[in-house]
């Protein structure tokens, strides 16, 4: 095989891998893969399709119809009858047999019909119509629930992360002390018990650094399964918590803005549902009115004793004319069925009013949440920046001997401390924000 030949083969096989290896995902990637994977969002999409095609279905209902149909009959035994044989100048009082008809009969036809006029008609395609819209607003509704699910998901991978790399910061700090706290004890500045101690801050990180990892892959894990994603082949997420939603630490929260019920999807399928059981009512009602409908009806018919011979033409028939049909009375039925859908219509304005209610409320609770998560945020940045002047003063002093161990494993406590205080108040910020987005249907 040729070089040249050999090299592209390489590079086709490297960038086919390279497409279906991809194991790094940014959020919105991560998002729109869950959302091409999820099968409810599948079905959502099927059911969009299905709703075509019974608009389609529906419409047949009105279209004018043309049927044909060709019929061939051989008479083995031509049908006879008994009639008064004076007919034919035959005796009176004496009967003769009489042949109906010829042995072959060929009949062919053509049938028009169409629909004039029908009262529900035009109202259940309206009817066809809103729900396919519903079919519609319940897949933007699933594919904002994997957005959210899947938000929340990655959030927890990047805190875990983030975790991660503070401890194995603070471990390599710590590994760099202990060496020079040793070389100090060998030198006869400090004692051993100095040592231990930063010893044992060193094996308490370690096990801080793998319960985390185990945490981590949990993390990684929830976010497959949120994803779809196989759940044995790796997965790793780009950014960090900071970068992800910068307009959420700037963000200012108004008590006194007012809910707009409609940027939330459940609201609009709930409206929907009201508009479908209103359109019952009227569809049932139209059922009172007459259908009237139109035909035609054109047919060409051969009688003859030799099909094939040319003796007797077709006999052509047309027919056109209308039929009403007036309901009378159908034993109460109709009414107790628009009775019914009243009471739907009534429970789907009961349900709007309660969704209101929780709407109002979780927008709310979102806002104070949020609210305490941006205060939380801003202490527990201000106690980090503190604690690590702190702890840095603190082991200045002791590298200069004027400081005991003691204080620099409390500065040093304290220091971790604000640091995974503030990466879980960075965490629940985000938590809270998405939370609140999706609250007020903009998630």
């Amino acid at each position: 095989m040729k070089t040249s030949s050999l090299y592209t083969l390489l590079f086709l096989f490297m960038a086919a891998f390279s497409v279906s290896a991809q194991s790094s995902y940014s959020l919105e990637q991560a998002i729109q893969y869950a959302q091409d994977q999820n099968k409810e969002i599948k079905l959502s999409q099927l059911a969009i399709e299905d709703a075509d095609a019974q608009i389609l279905e529906y419409w047949a209902i009105g279209i004018p119809k043309l049927n044909g149909s060709l019929e061939y009959n051989h008479f083995i035994q031509i049908p006879q009858t008994v009639v008064p044989a004076e007919i034919f100048g035959g005796p009176a009082g004496e009967f003769t047999e009489l042949q109906l008809g010829v042995a072959n009969t060929v009949n062919g036809q053509l049938t028009l019909s169409a629909l004039l006029f029908d009262g529900g008609f035009f109202v259940g395609l309206k009817a066809q119509e809103m729900y396919k819209e519903l079919k519609r607003r319940e897949l933007i509704q699933t594919e904002q629930q994997v957005r959210f699910n899947v938000t929340k998901a990655y959030l927890n991978v990047l805190v875990a992360e983030q975790s991660l790399e503070i401890l194995q910061k603070n471990i390599d700090n710590l590994k760099a002390n202990l060496q020079e706290a040793e070389a100090n004890y060998e030198a006869g500045f400090i004692e051993n018990l100095d040592v231990d101690r930063i010893r044992l801050s060193l094996q308490t990180l370690q096990t801080e650094y793998d319960a985390a990892n185990g945490n981590a892959w949990l993390a990684r894990n929830l976010l497959k399964f949120q994803m779809n994603y196989p759940i044995n082949d790796s997965i790793e997420v780009k950014g960090d918590l900071e970068s992800l939603f910068p307009e959420a630490q700037a963000m200012d929260v108004n008590y006194n803005d007012q809910v707009n019920y409609d940027d939330r999807i459940e609201y609009r399928i709930a409206q929907k549902g009201l508009e479908l059981s209103q359109v019952d009512v009227k569809r049932l009602r139209a059922g009172y009115l007459p259908t009237i409908t139109a035909f035609m009806n054109h047919s060409q018919q051969l009688q003859r004793q030799n099909l094939f011979k040319d003796d007797i033409p077709w006999i052509p028939s047309t027919l056109v004319g209308a039929q009403l049909q007036l309901p009378i009375f159908d034993g109460l039925d109709r009414k107790a069925k628009i009775q019914r859908a009243k009471i739907r219509r009534e429970e789907s304005l009961q349900q709007i009013e309660q969704l209101e209610s929780g709407i109002s409320m979780e927008v709310t609770n979102a806002r104070v949440q949020f609210d305490n998560a941006q205060k939380r945020l801003t202490n527990t940045k201000n106690n980090l920046d503190l604690s690590e002047r702190i702890y840095e003063r603190t082991q200045e002093k002791f590298d200069e001997g004027l400081g005991s161990s003691l204080e620099v494993k409390s500065a040093e406590s304290d220091f971790y401390q604000s640091q995974n205080a503030y990466v879980r108040a960075l965490y629940d910020l985000l938590i809270a924000y998405t939370d609140l987005q999706n609250a007020i249907g903009k998630i």
